[in-house]
């Protein structure tokens, strides 16, 4: 019960062929167009998480250092232990340290600005720390503080 002649069935199937065809190449081209562009995007982030993981860990290891600072000086503070005194001396040169490797590795529009913020709010909590262990009530007072401005400014970037 073919109604249609032989040679254009031929020609139908040819063409849904061919069209398929079109179709299935069209398919592949945007197949690897999709895989090209992911492949980059992929390697883009890598070279973002490469560049940045440095400045990562330094953040990492400044809050660390600023955990020990200050636990060690509430420590020294309410029992007046010379070890948690050293321990926060130890604390303060490592932060010191993890803060210049930091400035050393700039990698974002913006950091420089960032960490000297941290680095004059860092200098400022020294000279307070060292005034609130003076022995002077007014400095001690005056320090106390200090310190709380200080600790309220540094606050919201942590």
């Amino acid at each position: 019960m073919n109604l249609l002649p032989s040679f254009i069935r031929t020609k139908i199937r040819n063409k849904v062929f061919s069209n398929f065809l079109v179709v299935l190449l069209l398919l592949s081209v945007i197949f690897a167009v999709s895989y090209t562009v992911i492949q980059r995007l992929g390697k883009a982030s890598e070279n973002i998480l490469r560049m940045n993981y440095n400045s990562i860990l330094y953040a990492i290891q400044m809050l660390q250092e600023a955990d020990a600072i200050e636990h060690n000086a509430m420590l020294y503070n309410s029992s007046g232990d010379s070890l948690a005194y050293y321990n926060k001396l130890v604390a303060q040169t490592a932060f010191a340290s993890w803060l210049g490797k930091s400035q050393d590795n700039i990698t974002e529009p913006g950091e420089r600005q960032i960490l000297g913020g941290i680095d004059s709010l860092f200098t400022l909590f020294l000279y307070e720390t060292d005034r609130l262990h003076s022995g002077d009530p007014v400095a001690q007072e005056n320090s106390l503080l200090a310190l709380e401005a200080c600790h309220a400014r540094a606050q919201p970037h942590c």
